[in-house]
C-alpha cells in the first residue's frame, strides 16, 4: 500500500515537472525486427514498442510521443550512439552499451529454452549435458557465459545462421538436435512461418538456459535524458501497477498484434 502511495505521489510530482520542462517531445528511437515483440508488420509496430509508446504518455500527460525507425539490430544501435537518434529500443545489458546510454527498467524477461523435435527424447541440467548434441545458434547471440565458454573450447557442437527461421528447418530435417531461443519468438516462427503439421513435431524443453531481460537505451548525451528515463520508469510502472502491461502481452500472445495470418513460403 505504501508502495502504491509512492507512486501515485511520484507520478503527480514527476507529471507537474515535465509539463515545465518541455512542450510536446518527440523521442525517435531506432529498433529492428524481432517478432512478436517488434516489427514494422505488426499494429503499434508490436508488444514491446506499444508499452515503450504509452509509458511515455502517461508519465509526461501525453507531452512526450515516440517515433519507431527500423534498421539491422548493430546499425540501429550505432545511430542511436552517434546522436542520430535519441536512444534506441529493446537491448539487453553490455558493459560497452552502459559507456554510452543510460538503461531504463526492464521493459520483459523472457526465457532461453532449446527447441527440439518432439520425437527426440532429450532432458538437460547443465551445459556439460548437451555435449553429445548438435547444435544451432544465430550468429552474433550470446546465449549466456557458460554456453558461450563451452563453445569457444570446442566442447559444443554449435552450428550458427544469420537468421533464425531456418533452424526450425534444420531440426525437421535432423541437421540439428537443439536449437535456443526465446520461447515467445520461437511460437511466433513457427505459427508465421511453418504449417501446422510441421509446427506440431516440435517442442521445447521447459528448463531455461538463460534468462535475459531487455531495455529501453536512451543516449546519454540526449538533452534532459535522466528525466527521459525516469519519466519512462514511471509510466511502465504505471502500467504494470494497472494490469495494462499484462493485457497487451496476452493480447500479443492471441495474436491482436498480427497484420495477416498468412504463411509465408520457405
Amino acid at each position: 500500500m505504501k508502495a502504491k502511495l509512492y507512486l501515485i505521489a511520484l507520478v503527480l510530482i514527476t507529471s507537474a515537472t515535465y509539463s515545465k520542462l518541455w512542450a510536446c517531445k518527440t523521442l525517435r528511437l531506432a529498433t529492428g525486427e524481432w517478432p512478436p515483440y517488434v516489427s514494422q508488420d505488426l499494429k503499434h509496430y508490436g508488444f514491446i514498442s506499444l508499452v515503450v509508446a504509452e509509458a511515455f504518455k502517461l508519465a509526461s500527460n501525453d507531452l512526450i510521443t515516440v517515433e519507431f525507425q527500423f534498421f539491422p539490430w548493430q546499425r540501429g544501435l550505432m545511430l542511436a550512439k552517434q546522436g542520430k537518434f535519441h536512444g534506441a529500443s529493446f537491448w539487453g545489458k553490455s558493459a560497452e552499451r552502459e559507456q554510452s546510454f543510460y538503461y531504463s527498467n526492464s521493459l520483459f524477461t523472457a526465457p532461453y529454452v532449446f527447441w527440439h523435435l518432439k520425437s527426440f527424447k532429450f532432458n538437460w541440467q547443465q551445459v556439460d549435458d548437451l555435449k553429445p548434441y548438435k547444435i544451432g545458434g544465430l550468429i552474433g547471440a550470446n546465449y549466456g557465459d557458460a554456453f558461450q565458454q563451452a563453445e569457444s573450447a570446442g566442447q559444443l557442437i554449435v552450428e550458427r545462421t544469420p537468421t533464425e527461421p531456418p533452424n526450425f528447418m534444420k531440426l525437421l530435417q535432423g541437421r540439428i538436435q537443439l536449437y535456443p531461443l526465446d520461447r515467445e519468438v520461437g511460437y511466433s516462427i513457427l505459427s508465421k512461418l511453418y504449417q501446422p503439421e510441421q509446427a506440431r513435431k516440435i517442442v521445447y524443453h521447459p528448463t531455461p538456459l538463460i534468462n535475459p531481460s531487455y531495455y529501453l537505451l536512451i543516449n546519454k548525451k540526449t538533452k534532459k535524458a535522466k528525466k527521459i528515463i525516469t519519466a519512462f520508469n514511471i509510466g511502465l510502472a504505471q502500467l504494470k501497477q494497472s494490469g495494462r502491461y499484462e493485457e497487451l502481452f496476452k493480447l500479443s500472445r492471441q495474436g491482436y498484434f498480427n497484420l495477416s495470418s498468412n504463411k509465408l513460403s520457405k
